[in-house]
Protein backbone atom coordinates (compact mmCIF):
# COMPACT_ATOMS: atom_id res chain seq x y z
CA UNK A 1 0.00 0.00 0.00
CA UNK A 2 1.44 3.03 -1.10
CA UNK A 3 2.44 5.92 1.60
CA UNK A 4 0.01 8.96 1.53
CA UNK A 5 1.76 12.36 3.40
CA UNK A 6 -1.25 15.48 4.48
CA UNK A 7 -0.24 18.59 6.15
CA UNK A 8 -2.45 19.51 8.80
CA UNK A 9 -2.18 21.44 11.73
CA UNK A 10 -3.68 19.98 15.53
CA UNK A 11 -6.49 22.59 16.53
CA UNK A 12 -7.99 23.54 19.96
CA UNK A 13 -11.54 24.00 19.02
CA UNK A 14 -14.40 21.90 18.69
CA UNK A 15 -17.83 21.72 17.23
CA UNK A 16 -19.96 23.28 15.08
CA UNK A 17 -19.40 26.30 15.52
CA UNK A 18 -15.66 26.22 15.22
CA UNK A 19 -16.07 23.79 11.91
CA UNK A 20 -17.59 26.33 10.42
CA UNK A 21 -15.19 28.87 11.02
CA UNK A 22 -12.45 27.11 9.67
CA UNK A 23 -14.23 25.91 6.91
CA UNK A 24 -15.00 30.16 6.66
CA UNK A 25 -11.07 30.48 6.92
CA UNK A 26 -10.52 27.93 3.69
CA UNK A 27 -9.73 24.79 5.64
CA UNK A 28 -11.28 21.26 6.29
CA UNK A 29 -11.82 20.39 10.51
CA UNK A 30 -11.03 16.34 10.70
CA UNK A 31 -10.48 14.03 13.49
CA UNK A 32 -7.79 10.91 13.28
CA UNK A 33 -8.67 8.28 15.34
CA UNK A 34 -6.66 5.42 16.42
CA UNK A 35 -6.83 1.76 17.72
CA UNK A 36 -6.21 2.78 21.49
CA UNK A 37 -5.38 6.54 21.07
CA UNK A 38 -7.35 9.35 21.73
CA UNK A 39 -8.63 11.52 18.69
CA UNK A 40 -6.44 14.16 17.08
CA UNK A 41 -8.39 17.01 16.06
CA UNK A 42 -7.03 18.64 13.00
CA UNK A 43 -7.19 21.04 10.47
CA UNK A 44 -6.40 20.01 6.50
CA UNK A 45 -5.99 22.75 3.60
CA UNK A 46 -8.69 22.86 1.55
CA UNK A 47 -8.36 20.44 -1.35
CA UNK A 48 -8.13 21.38 -4.78
CA UNK A 49 -10.12 20.03 -7.86
CA UNK A 50 -8.45 17.85 -10.28
CA UNK A 51 -8.55 15.85 -12.96
CA UNK A 52 -8.93 12.68 -11.10
CA UNK A 53 -12.01 13.90 -9.34
CA UNK A 54 -14.89 11.03 -8.10
CA UNK A 55 -17.55 10.25 -11.06
CA UNK A 56 -20.07 12.42 -11.22
CA UNK A 57 -23.39 12.47 -9.02
CA UNK A 58 -26.84 12.16 -10.49
CA UNK A 59 -26.85 16.00 -8.40
CA UNK A 60 -24.07 17.09 -10.79
CA UNK A 61 -25.18 15.73 -13.73
CA UNK A 62 -25.90 18.62 -16.55
CA UNK A 63 -29.13 20.71 -15.79
CA UNK A 64 -31.09 18.91 -18.60
CA UNK A 65 -30.84 15.58 -16.75
CA UNK A 66 -30.47 16.45 -13.41
CA UNK A 67 -33.02 15.47 -10.64
CA UNK A 68 -33.70 12.11 -12.76
CA UNK A 69 -33.16 9.10 -11.70
CA UNK A 70 -31.54 6.34 -14.16
CA UNK A 71 -33.98 4.87 -16.46
CA UNK A 72 -32.34 1.35 -16.25
CA UNK A 73 -35.63 0.58 -14.32
CA UNK A 74 -39.31 0.24 -15.55
CA UNK A 75 -41.58 3.39 -15.25
CA UNK A 76 -43.53 3.10 -11.77
CA UNK A 77 -47.13 2.83 -12.38
CA UNK A 78 -49.72 4.74 -10.20
CA UNK A 79 -52.25 2.18 -8.09
CA UNK A 80 -54.51 4.07 -8.63
CA UNK A 81 -55.17 4.72 -12.50
CA UNK A 82 -52.11 1.66 -13.48
CA UNK A 83 -50.69 4.29 -15.99
CA UNK A 84 -47.45 5.18 -16.31
CA UNK A 85 -46.12 7.73 -13.68
CA UNK A 86 -44.24 10.81 -15.46
CA UNK A 87 -40.47 11.07 -14.27
CA UNK A 88 -40.18 14.77 -15.01
CA UNK A 89 -42.19 15.78 -12.25
CA UNK A 90 -39.24 16.09 -9.86
CA UNK A 91 -36.84 18.97 -10.27
CA UNK A 92 -34.82 18.71 -7.49
CA UNK A 93 -31.96 16.44 -6.66
CA UNK A 94 -32.92 15.85 -2.93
Amino acid sequence: MADVTLSAATRTEFGKGAARRLRRSGKTPAVLYGHGTDPVHLALPRRRPSSRSAPPTPCSRSPSTAGRRPSSRSPSRSPATRSPRSSSTSTSCW
